[in-house]
């Protein structure tokens, strides 16, 4: 399944293990969620923020984060 969507906004949500590779995700913002084991790796952040989130075991590279 392939997810896009810009400047989407999570608040207190729990992502554990979710999937988002390859996703087309600019300007996401996840404000205190939980982030354990989900899967970013490939996906498009550029200008996410994901300050407030618990983001150990997040899979992610820095590629993520290019324009």
């Amino acid at each position: 399944m392939k997810a896009d969507a810009a400047h989407l906004r999570l608040d207190d949500c729990d992502l554990t293990e979710a999937v988002f590779m390859d996703a087309d995700l600019p300007g996401l913002i996840l404000r205190a969620c939980r982030l354990p084991r989900t899967d970013l790796r490939g996906a498009r952040l550029a200008g996410a923020d994901l300050r407030t989130s618990d983001l150990r075991g997040l899979r992610v590279t820095p590629a993520n984060w290019r324009a």
